[in-house]
Formats: structure tokens, C-alpha cells, sequence
């Protein structure tokens, strides 16, 4: 479908007068007051518009959650790609829906469209990239996806302006420009992590979290076409639940488990604000290692994982942890949140990015000294212990710890 410059137009306005606002030194964020709506005024209900049919609705958030290596982030390049492309993901259409236009239904002859996406990737980026790059490539897409990849820094309780609201806008400008005038709605907007947007701030605390509920809320007044994907974490030792305060849970309209299992993962829809119990998803995949690049000189390969569908029948146990596991050697009880933050980033590490990672998943009632401390105790012992490796400064989980898992 492509964008609406009327609506691109109106959106325009809207951002040049949060622009005037601001440099008079009037509020920057102005109230969207829509006025009251009575009964005898509703439009006829029509069906839900979808992102991907019967999963991700137009105007709505949802939260992919998982523990470090759960492959949250994975799915969630994998559904971003597959809207960007107009693929069908796992079986359902996605992108921009035109089933509703006769003419370029069957001029494009599908009832979706490619659609316009913006990956806000605020930890790894590179690692987004590789992993878009091998999408493109498992799948033999010759022409470039209307995929954009924004690092940050994205403030959602600090910050007093809208940061996503201008980063949808620029990409909608950049893709007029490329395309004489016309471009791609974006569809899907993807915060990667949500731990990342607290600026000084917790994911534990009442108000900080309000904010950003606030923030998420005027995205979605600004482009109600749009749906919000958003990264988050679990508590340490408790995949059950995402971590953080309730306002959190309220916020999302969606939430969506992701676990990694022995034959592969889940990722499993566990609020669904207008799906009942017994109707909610889950869907099963497994990863496969695709080579993107290979070194000239040294032959060395760079590879980057893709999601392949299978049945959810096919999935049986999860892994259990390492600490559960009486083995020698092991990681302790305190050491298993470090060596897990390593293998959730799937691949050699500095020291700052073990410890980014490991305080990615810091729990808020766990004194920041304490935590500082388990991690520098944790990670001398797992070296020395030989379930972490240490080569040209850059740590790895070893087969022997890898082992432990995989018995488990």
C-alpha cells in the first residue's frame, strides 16, 4: 500500500509544531485532544487491520520477553524482515494489507504488500544488520528491503520530545526522495531493547514507566497505522514473566513469550487483549547458521542465524540451567546470570559487552554495587573453572559449558 500524502502531509504539520513550540519555549510535547465521541456518533465497526494476519494489529504494542539467548531478538529481525519483504510470516500475510483493493491485488497478485519498517536497535547493531543481510540472502531478495536501522540514543522517560514520531517522519522524507514522491507507509516500528530507553531510569519504578507508556501511546496518535514491536527482558532465574513494573503490562496489548528448547524454540502469546484463552498463538522455529561474507585473505566466514518455521507439536522440553545440573565443573547459583548473559549474545564478546549484556538483565532490587561485584567474582571463576575462554580479549562460552546445557 502505498503511503498517503494526506496523512504524511498532516503529520508533517504535527511535528512542525511541536518544532515551533519548542523554540518559543512553549510545551514541547502538546496534548492530542480527539474531543468527545457519543454513541449515536461510532462509525461502523469494520475488522481489525494487521501487521501480520491475526498476530500483530495495526495502532497496538506488543512485547516479545525472554531470558538472554532466548532468540527474542532473532524472531523479532525475522518478523521485521518478512513485513519489509510482504512475505507471509509462519504461514500468515504480512506487511501492508490491500485485500481491500481489487486493482492492486491483483496487480501485485497478493493481498499484501512490502511495507515501510524502522528497526530501532539499541544494542548490537551490526548484529541486526548481519542478520537482515541473511535473510535477504536465505530468501533470494534481489531488491533492497524499505527497512531502516536507527542506533539511537532513545531517552522515553528524559527526553522531551518524540523521538520515534521524527525517526518515522525522516523515513518517510528519505524514501519520498528515493522514490520520487512515493514510498512505503511504515508499518512496523521495533524497539531493540526496552531496557535501553530508561535513559537514568528503571524499568522498576512507577513513574518512569508512565512515561513511557505516554511516549509509546503518541507514537500510535501520531501513526495509527503503525505497530509497535517492542525487545524485553526477564527477571533473572524467571523466564515466566517480563521484568519490570505493571505499568508495563498494561501498556502492551500483547504479550509474547520466546523460549529456547532442546529441538528449537517458542515463542508463545501469553496477553492477548481481544483473543480468548483457549485462541491464543504459538508458534515454533529453529535457527540456521547462514554464511553472509567470507574473508579474501584469511578465508574466514561471517555468519548471522535465520528462522526456519516448524511444527509446535515438534518442540518437547525446555533446557534446563546449568546450576540445575549436578556436574563438575559448574557455574554456582550467582555465576549462572554472567554465564548466560555471554551466551545469550551468541558469539565471542568483549568484557564491555559481557557486562552491557549481564546488566541488560540486572534485577531492580539488587543493589548496583552487589551487582558490579557478582560480575567481576563471576567471571574470574567461570575462566577458571574452563566454562569461559578468553582469546585476543574476547570471552566465549567453551564446550564444556555449552555440554552441561546440552545434557541437561
Amino acid at each position: 500500500m502505498h503511503y498517503d500524502p494526506a496523512e504524511e502531509a498532516a503529520a508533517r504539520l504535527r511535528v512542525q509544531a511541536i518544532s515551533a513550540a519548542r523554540r518559543k519555549g512553549g510545551p514541547t510535547l502538546p496534548e492530542i485532544m480527539p474531543g468527545l465521541i457519543f454513541h449515536s456518533e461510532f462509525e461502523v465497526m469494520t475488522n481489525k487491520r494487521h501487521v501480520v494476519d491475526g498476530f500483530l494489529a495495526e495502532g497496538e504494542v506488543s512485547c516479545f520477553f525472554g531470558e538472554p539467548g532466548a532468540t527474542k531478538g532473532t524472531i523479532a529481525v525475522d518478523i521485521a524482515c518478512h513485513v519489509a519483504a510482504g512475505k507471509p510470516w509462519m504461514g500468515r500475510g504480512a506487511g501492508a494489507y490491500i485485500g481491500d483493493n481489487e486493482r492492486l491485488a491483483q496487480k501485485s497478485g497478493s493481498d499484501w504488500w512490502p511495507a515501510g519498517v524502522l528497526y530501532i536497535a539499541l544494542e548490537r547493531y551490526a548484529q541486526v544488520q548481519r542478520r537482515v543481510e541473511a535473510f535477504t540472502d536465505e530468501h533470494g531478495l534481489k531488491e533492497p528491503l524499505d527497512l531502516a536501522i536507527w542506533q539511537g540514543p532513545l531517552d522515553l522517560v528524559n527526553s522531551p520530545y518524540d523521538d520515534i514520531v521524527a525517526a518515522i517522519h525522516e523515513h518517510h522524507a528519505a524514501q519520498e526522495d528515493m522514490h520520487d514522491g512515493g514510498c512505503r507507509c511504515v508499518k512496523l516500528v521495533v524497539i531493540d531493547t526496552l531496557a535501553r530507553t530508561f535513559g537514568s531510569g528503571s524499568d522498576s519504578g512507577g513513574e518512569e514507566t508512565a512515561a513511557v507508556a505516554r511516549k509509546l501511546e503518541r507514537v500510535l496518535n501520531f501513526y495509527p497505522e503503525a505497530h509497535i514491536l517492542i525487545v524485553h527482558h526477564t527477571p533473572i532465574g524467571d523466564d515466566s514473566r517480563m521484568r519490570g513494573h505493571g505499568n508495563l503490562l498494561a501498556a502492551f496489548d500483547q504479550t509474547v513469550r520466546v523460549r529456547k528448547h532442546k529441538t528449537g524454540s517458542t515463542a508463545t502469546v501469553m496477553k492477548d487483549n481481544d483473543t480468548a484463552e483457549d485462541a491464543k498463538l504459538k508458534f515454533a522455529y529453529t535457527l540456521k547458521s547462514r554464511t553472509i561474507h567470507i574473508d579474501e585473505r584469511t578465508g574466514k566466514e561471517t555468519t548471522a542465524p535465520v528462522v526456519v518455521p516448524m511444527p509446535v507439536d515438534a518442540i518437547k522440553v525446555p533446557i534446563a540451567k546449568a546450576a540445575k545440573v549436578d556436574k563438575t565443573p559448574s557455574a554456582t547459583k550467582a555465576e549462572q546470570p554472567v554465564l548466560d548473559a555471554l551466551a545469550g549474545i551468541g558469539e565471542p564478546a568483549t568484557e564491555d559487552q559481557w557486562r552491557a549484556a549481564y546488566d541488560d538483565a540486572k534485577d531492580a532490587e539488587t543493589a548496583a554495587g552487589t551487582h558490579r561485584t557478582r560480575f567481576w567474582r563471576g567471571k574470574e571463576s567461570l575462566v577458571a573453572k574452563g566454562l569461559v575462554s578468553v582469546s585476543d580479549g574476547n570471552y566465549s562460552v567453551t564446550e564444556t559449558a555449552s555440554q552441561i546445557q546440552c545434557d541437561a
